[in-house]
């Protein structure tokens, strides 16, 4: 400790914790969120887990620095998932050929959950079959996660009108597609 060190003051500790206690209460209200979110984009219930605690690290860890969201926090939240899930890809392509005896996928072990089984489930993996993955991505954050456009735009890096245009394009090719909503 020096003398005239601003870490070492009682109101930079009080400050910490009180930053400490505003996050803790964004996990508290968006976790739930934050997951289902990496699990529709994923569908695989333990690397949905891990992308959300991973998100939430780098949240916790972006808030501790100071760099915080300026408006709503989910969205804010759901970008990082997204960003997270993003580079989880791209590393899994990079070593997907590398030949490791062995191991099987831990998906067909597991068997299916009950989220897999769900109702809203099946008829979101069937119809999410003629969309392309940014069209379904659209609809999860506007429809399941009850996003304005805005939100959704912020968290696919689009304007709020080109995210509207989006979702409005996904659910016309839905219309124009009827066999797929059987």
């Amino acid at each position: 400790m020096h003398i005239g060190d601003p870490t070492s003051a009682p109101e930079a500790e009080e400050a910490d914790t009180t930053s400490d206690d505003a996050f803790a209460l964004v996990y508290a209200s968006s976790w739930v969120h934050v997951y289902r979110y990496a699990y529709l984009l994923m569908r695989h219930r333990e690397n949905a887990e891990d992308a959300a605690a991973e998100a939430f690290e780098r949240a916790y860890s972006a808030w501790s620095r100071g760099r915080r969201p300026s408006a709503e926090t989910l969205p804010w939240l759901l970008l990082i998932t997204r960003r997270v899930i993003i580079d989880r890809e791209r590393r899994s392509r990079l070593i997907r050929w590398i030949p490791l005896p062995g191991l099987s996928d831990p998906a067909e072990a597991s068997g299916p959950s009950l989220l897999d089984k769900s109702e809203l489930w099946l008829w979101f993996q069937q119809i999410s079959r003629v969309l392309s993955p940014k069209q379904r991505d659209a609809l999860i954050l506007r429809f399941q996660l009850d996003l304005s456009y805005e939100g959704v735009g912020l968290v696919m890096a689009l304007s709020p009108a080109n995210a509207r245009t989006l979702v409005s394009r996904a659910l016309a090719e839905l219309k124009r597609r009827p066999e797929s909503m059987r």
